[in-house]
């Protein structure tokens, strides 16, 4: 029953619905993906670097006890709070398909990846991570992503939000950003995906994916972004004939 050398556990798929917290201060990586756990006791885990948990049955889970996570999900479960500001070593963060309705990333500043779709979330702010490459924001109630700090990005995902327009501007562009996923957001029009298009930089390599689909681009300007000076594949051709009309962009004076 001595724990104290254990470095790594991995009971996934073990059907297990309680995981009794122990003192395990060598302990690295902890998986207990795909239970059925209800509950998750804190241990005295100091060194635990990777931390799996999701697809399991919990409403409550609490990380601020292990300051060095590096990889951590809990997608997959009922919870309504998490709070990694205890965590600034994350570099991967997956708490999609949970209930939270806030999190407050400025501590975590070494995130590249980072999933919070489907969740509850009205706003979400990353600009404090300053290497972010992997974006999926999907299926919550945000009205806006700031994607001002977001240099090295390689993939947005932001389908079925309250957004109406996205700026890329700040993309390096000669970098690897290939993956825009802009699909059901029903605010956005042909012209703002359109002003959204004129603002992505071209394919420096390889291809390039934009879905729009359900999010109005019938009339939007696809050729500028499918021509061989920009190279994107758009999954909906758009005719190019909306004005810029009904676009409307407010920009808070206080944040720039």
């Amino acid at each position: 029953d001595n724990a104290d050398n254990l470095k790594r556990i991995d009971m996934h798929e073990c059907h297990i619905m309680h995981f009794y917290s122990r003192s395990m201060p060598k302990l690295i990586s902890l998986n207990l993906n795909d239970n059925a756990l209800l509950d998750f006791e804190d241990g005295n885990y100091p060194a635990m670097t990777y931390f799996y948990i999701a697809n399991n049955y919990l409403t409550e889970l609490d990380i601020t006890k292990y300051p060095k996570l590096y990889q951590f999900t809990c997608a997959g479960n009922d919870i309504t709070t998490i709070n990694p500001s205890n965590c600034p070593e994350l570099i991967s963060f997956n708490i999609s398909d949970n209930k939270i309705k806030t999190v407050d990333l400025s501590n975590n500043k070494a995130i590249t990846n980072l999933y919070v779709q489907d969740n509850q979330l009205t706003k979400i702010d990353f600009t404090g991570c300053s290497n972010i490459q992997y974006v999926n924001v999907s299926n919550n109630p945000v009205t806006f992503v700031d994607l001002t700090n977001a240099y090295y990005l390689r993939s947005f995902e932001a389908a079925g939000t309250q957004c109406e327009f996205f700026y890329f501007n700040y993309v390096n562009p000669y970098g690897r950003f290939n993956t825009v996923d802009m699909r059901n957001n029903v605010n956005m029009t042909s012209a703002s995906l359109s002003a959204t298009f004129k603002t992505m930089p071209c394919i420096s390599s390889g291809s390039g994916n934009v879905y729009i689909e359900g999010s109005n681009g019938e009339h939007s300007n696809t050729s500028y972004l499918t021509g061989i000076d920009m190279g994107w594949t758009v999954d909906v051709t758009g005719d190019g004939t909306a004005t810029n009309d009904d676009l409307n962009v407010t920009v808070d004076a206080t944040n720039t």
